[in-house]
């Protein structure tokens, strides 16, 4: 009995199958995330929160209070620095068109290429948070939330998690055998059978 080895999958997709199988474009909103709002009220209640047990349980103690006071300014400090970092988190849009990630920024509209795929740092399936580095070589930190656009959530992580329509040009057409089957991997002869 001799085996015949069955093709991969891959090589029973038309074109037009492969094509369907990446992710489809989509424009997805970014901005100050609700999610990181309320981390940061909480973070900064339960920092005063031990702060007041602090003061209230070593208060009467007159070398403390000098420390009381360190811990109070650091509270303030710290309480305003997360202020700041969620107020100045970079609204927009982010927009995959098929084979290029762009940043639209909110205020100009203006596009701006990414250098590279977004990079996941933490997925809670309906919160996504982000990096991208733009040609500037600055990284961005992208706060992704399903709720921006509950209906476009699904195609944003498809896009996030697919890999761009290969080579260096990715708009340009794949290149076909006579059969109308890409070339098989390394760069060989393709053999109808």
């Amino acid at each position: 009995w001799i085996i015949r080895r069955a093709r991969p999958p891959s090589v029973w997709l038309t074109s037009a199958m492969r094509e369907s199988l990446h992710a489809p474009a989509v424009r997805y909103p970014y901005g100050r995330s609700l999610v990181v709002a309320r981390t940061l009220v909480v973070l900064a209640l339960a920092g005063m929160a031990c702060l007041s047990v602090w003061l209230l349980s070593h208060g009467r103690q007159p070398d403390l209070a000098m420390r009381a006071w360190g811990g109070a300014v650091a509270w303030v400090l710290g309480t305003a620095a997360a202020w700041r970092f969620w107020h100045r988190l970079p609204e927009g849009f982010l927009v995959w068109d098929g084979s290029l990630w762009w940043l639209e920024t909110g205020r100009t509209g203006i596009r701006m290429p990414v250098d590279r795929s977004p990079r996941v740092h933490l997925d809670f399936q309906t919160i996504l948070m982000l990096s991208v580095q733009g040609a500037s070589h600055t990284r961005q930190w992208l706060w992704m939330e399903c709720r921006s656009d509950p209906l476009q959530w699904p195609a944003l992580r498809r896009a996030v998690y697919s890999r761009a329509r290969g080579g260096p040009l990715a708009g340009a057409p794949a290149k076909q055998t006579t059969d109308g089957m890409p070339p098989p991997q390394g760069g060989g002869a393709s053999h109808k059978t």
